[in-house]
């Protein structure tokens, strides 16, 4: 197994303040500064492969290809953290606290969920697996950057309190979804009489019976399922309806994250076949934006990989407050998206 492959080093001249910007751009233009990872063998592809690019008087890009079976979201959080501390403190301090644990064994597979995944996953064609590049890629790719700010947040929850009958107040993650779900779905030629489709990711180390330890170094997610039907999220209060449907999801998960586990491959399928979901990478709590290698914060923090799985990206905003929504799609759904997520910005101030 090859652990690392060689990391280059490109020089660049193109406008490091608009690839660190929000505003839409050629995709393209973005992934150039990603690694392509070798191919050593039809098995055998690096964990990890990285890339700097250098832009004079500007600053530096650190590109990233990560391969899943290495880790989550959590864990390589933990990890680049941890590479950023070291490096700052010139080897000082070693690692993000707390150390991460490596014991497989922590994990307690008592539903033979190994043994179910690996049969669904190898019962897919290749191209057809949750996860393949041909889920959706598009050759006049943009990629732009929607930003909530605290105040829309707070307006968003707020709306939320008025109008729904339901006692609990949304977290920040969930109406930043629940707002960029609604605006999706009203940017698609939907059926009205359809259900529309959400998937996100869930942290099970808390939630497992034991729990695993925040630390634990591995892949340790599950799906969390919304459904929802398309005439309720594009109706005046479509925004409270994804909020409740989201949160429902959530509440389930802290009460049986394994509940149904043995269907959740041929579920996340399901979701995805119909054409009609969006799903979630990154978080928000992974403070992205936090991470110093001694040269301050970062200006950008983008996730490439959502140009095929066409999902959302979140992350907490540059500043530590809000939070922000990638989002990669032709040039015309952006343009679509952007003007139906503006002008509801624009209705909460008026509101």
């Amino acid at each position: 197994m090859v652990i690392l492959s060689p990391s280059p080093f490109f020089e660049s001249h193109a406008d490091f303040q608009l690839l660190s910007s929000n505003h839409a751009q050629p995709f393209n233009d973005v992934y150039t500064l990603v690694p392509v990872p070798d191919k050593f063998s039809d098995d055998s592809k690096p964990l990890l492969s990285l890339q700097v690019t250098f832009f004079p008087n500007s600053g530096i890009s650190i590109g990233i290809a990560l391969h899943h079976a290495a880790c989550d979201g959590p864990s390589f959080m933990h990890f680049f953290k941890s590479w950023a501390l070291a490096y700052r403190s010139e080897g000082s301090v070693p690692l993000f606290h707390p150390p991460p644990m490596f014991d497989r064994s922590l994990v307690n597979d008592h539903h033979g969920c190994l043994s179910i995944f690996l049969q669904d996953l190898f019962s897919f064609p290749a191209e057809e697996a949750p996860g393949s590049s041909k889920l959706a890629v598009w050759d006049d790719a943009v990629c732009a950057t929607f930003p909530l700010s605290l105040e829309h947040i707070q307006s968003l929850k707020k709306i939320f309190s008025t109008k729904s009958g339901e006692k609990w107040t949304p977290s920040s993650f969930v109406v930043a979804c629940a707002y960029a779900w609604v605006c999706y779905v009203k940017t698609r030629d939907y059926s009205i009489k359809e259900r529309a489709y959400f998937l996100f990711a869930v942290d099970c180390r808390g939630k497992l019976k034991p729990p695993v330890p925040a630390a634990f170094f591995g892949n340790c997610i599950g799906p969390g399922f919304v459904e929802e039907d398309v005439e309720r999220l594009i109706g005046e209060d479509g925004f409270v309806v994804a909020c409740e449907a989201i949160g429902r999801t959530i509440e389930a998960c802290k009460v049986d994250i394994l509940k149904d586990v043995q269907e959740w491959i041929k579920k996340i399928n399901t979701f995805v076949a119909t054409g009609k979901s969006l799903t979630t990478a990154g978080s928000p709590k992974f403070r992205v934006y936090d991470v110093d290698f001694g040269w301050g914060r970062p200006s950008k923090v983008q996730v490439t990989s959502i140009q095929k799985t066409g999902a959302i990206c979140l992350a907490e905003g540059k500043q530590g407050q809000g939070i922000e929504i990638g989002f990669v799609r032709t040039k015309a759904i952006i343009d679509e998206f952007s003007s139906v997520f503006y002008n509801g910005l624009e209705l909460l101030h008026s509101a």
